[in-house]
């Protein structure tokens, strides 16, 4: 099986319960990890508290979940259908 993320990274943010990421690459050489937690909480806990990656602190930002929207129900006749 290949790995394609070095074992010391695969720890490191298994460590801070990432399910999943993404490295971007930019064309001015800078790269940016996109992750994606286990939990909010685990996120939280992230930005709150001081991450050190290879003596480097890394800085968290955090999107908002998605709001939960409720469908509209439609609009029922009043009058029951009789039937023919």
């Amino acid at each position: 099986m290949v790995s394609l993320v070095e074992s010391q990274h695969e720890a490191f943010l298994s460590e801070l319960n990432i399910k999943i990421f993404k490295e971007i690459k930019f064309t001015d050489r800078k790269q940016k990890i996109v992750s994606y937690f286990e939990s909010w909480e685990h996120l939280h806990k992230c930005i709150t508290s001081l991450t050190l990656w290879f003596g480097i602190n890394v800085s968290w930002c955090k999107h908002q979940p998605l709001s939960v929207t409720h469908k509209k129900k439609k609009k029922q006749d009043s009058t029951p259908n009789s039937a023919k």
